[in-house]
This record gives structure tokens, sequence and C-alpha cells, in this order.
């Protein structure tokens, strides 16, 4: 049986100024029906490159370089354009950063949301403001049909991006990518939209790969993470698993910098040493031996491979082991 979405040893590539940048190496990863996959990491890690080599929005700069991604058993990346325009419509969707980069300032968020309906099906434009209106109330905003009047920046941050959510569901999409949607949002109006995702997607059955930097924010909404470091999967597992058992240096490093209610106070908060790998260059063993306080000789030669350490528990790591095992030779899961 396919999974919903099936990474298959990915890479992307971009060309700047006559040198390569390497954004996402060899990366694996599957999403299946009605499950939350977060994909975490640092800025430059690859998160948002992968999810836009999702969509097919990869700028002219970049290039698919090797792998493929599929849908539903679909080759996304071989897909002819019409036949992709037609299933981003209707099947795939995205949320982006910035609401105001993509909603049109010139248009209301009626039309906007009227024409991107009626795009993908025929419908009258009386049908397609009702459905709009209803869409608004269910992410929360529920003077709809004032909203549907106003333009795009007349509205507070957090209604824009609820609009933005509400296009993005407006066609019943089967999986939603959302790349770091609350980013721009305080704390308060956060929480309020990563509830309305968690209670959409458990209503409706819709899966979500959400892309953020936040740990806290994989906690409250997925179901399984992948810690992408380097444009590589340094670790994936179910959020239960990474947060019990982080096998990774780099997921444990990532865990141990999330402030908490019992953190000392007069004690700094913890932060992992040194700065991310250029995307430049490729290193010959594990791209994050630099910055990792257990690295070895072998680490900085070899390249780990991403390797079980217990069920559907997978890390990059030469010395990440089974909890079980390293609870037996009382070593640590580096």
């Amino acid at each position: 049986m396919n999974s919903l979405l099936s990474v298959e040893n990915l890479s992307v590539e971009f060309k700047s100024g006559g040198r390569t940048a390497y954004a996402v190496n060899d990366v694996s990863l599957r999403l299946e029906a009605g499950e939350n996959l977060g994909i975490v990491g640092e800025s430059g890690s690859g998160k948002s490159t992968l999810a836009h080599a999702v969509m097919r929005l990869l700028p002219d700069s970049a290039a698919v370089t090797g792998g493929r991604i599929l849908f539903d058993g679909r080759d996304l990346t071989a897909m002819p354009e019409r036949e992709l325009r037609a299933l981003c419509g209707q099947e795939l969707s995205m949320i982006f950063q910035d609401p105001m980069q993509c909603l049109d300032p010139s248009f209301s968020v009626g039309s906007q949301l009227t024409e991107t309906l009626r795009a993908h099906e025929k419908i009258t434009r009386a049908e397609a403001r009702t459905r709009a209106a209803k869409m608004l109330r269910a992410v929360g905003l529920e003077d709809a049909e004032k909203v549907m009047r106003q333009y795009p920046f007349a509205l507070s941050g957090g209604m824009q991006q609820r609009v933005m959510i509400a296009m993005a569901l407006l066609t019943g999409p089967r999986l939603l990518i959302a790349d770091e949607p609350t980013t721009a949002l305080d704390v308060t109006v956060q929480d309020q939209i990563l509830h309305l995702l968690k209670e959409l997607t458990r209503q409706t059955g819709l899966s979500v790969l959400f892309i953020t930097h936040s740990f806290g924010v994989v906690a409250e909404v997925c179901d399984r993470v992948a810690v992408l470091y380097g444009g590589r999967v340094a670790e994936y597992g179910t959020v239960r698993q990474l947060f019990a058992n982080a096998a990774h240096p780099y997921t444990q490093g990532l865990l141990a910098a999330v402030p908490s209610m019992e953190s000392d106070r007069e004690q700094p908060l913890s932060a992992i040493d040194g700065t991310p790998v250029s995307v430049f260059a490729q290193a010959e063993g594990c791209p994050f031996a630099a910055r990792c306080p257990r690295a070895e000789e072998r680490c900085r030669r070899e390249r780990p491979a991403l390797h079980e350490v217990e069920p559907d528990h997978f890390a990059a790591c030469h010395a990440a082991k089974a909890p079980a095992l390293a609870e037996r030779t009382g070593e640590d899961h580096g």
C-alpha cells in the first residue's frame, strides 16, 4: 500500500555565483494518510527547500538532481505541468510563511477565495462565495461576510494567516504543506493557529507536512518528526520516540535548548556550539562532526548511514544505539 507522500533519496542543488549549494542531500521520508509529519532543523537545514520541491515551486536556480517524490504513487518530479497544476490546486495545498507575500493587496479577500475555488471547480460565483464564507468561519473568522469585503492589508497578521489557511483548505486537499505558518505571529495567535490546524486535521482526516524550527510546535501538532541537518536527515521517528530517546547528538542539542517551566532561571539557556555546516561544501564524514561533543576520528572520515535504532526510529550517527542496548552496555545514546 502506498504512503500518501513518499520522498525517495531526494537531492536538490542551487547554482549561485558559479558555485553549487547542496540544499537537500539524499533525503527519504514518508507521510501516511491522516498523519502529521514535522520537519525540524536550524535555518539553512533544507526544510523549506524540501517543501518547495514537493510543490514544484523551486526557483530557476535550483534543480532536483536525484531521487523522486511520490504522491499517492504518482511521481511529482516527472508529472507534466498541466497535470501537476490541477493536482496542486485540488489534492495538494500549501500555507506559506508570510501571508502578505501571497495575498494580492489589490483584490478583496472574497474575490481571491472565490476565484481560487472557481479555477478548480465548475460552480457559480454565488456558490463559491457561500463556500468561501463557510470556510472562513471554519478557521475562526466568524464575521465572514465582512472579511470577504476587506482587503488583505486591512487585516491583522493572525487574520491574514487564517485567510491563507482557508484558501489552502478551500478545495478539500488531502495533503497540506505548512511552511512555518506561525513564525511571524505573537505567541497567543500562534497557539490559536496551531489549535486550529490540529482540529481541522482531526475533523477532516487531512495530512500535514509541517515545516518548523520549533520542537514546541512539533509536540503540539505532529505524530512523527524528521530532524534535518545540512540538508540530510539526522533522525526520524515518532514524536514520542524523539522526545524520550533522542539518538542523534544534534537532536539532543535541539531538545536541550528548549526552555521549560522547570528550567533554572539563573542558568543560561543551552545552545549548540559552532555554526551550521555550509551548504556549499559536502563533508566527507558526518556533517555534524565539527559541532558534535562526542565526535571521533571515524565521524570525520565516514558519513554515517541512516539506520534503525528501534522499530520505526532511525538516526544517522555512528554511535546511535537502540535504547535497550544502550542501557545494557551503560552507554549514552550518542
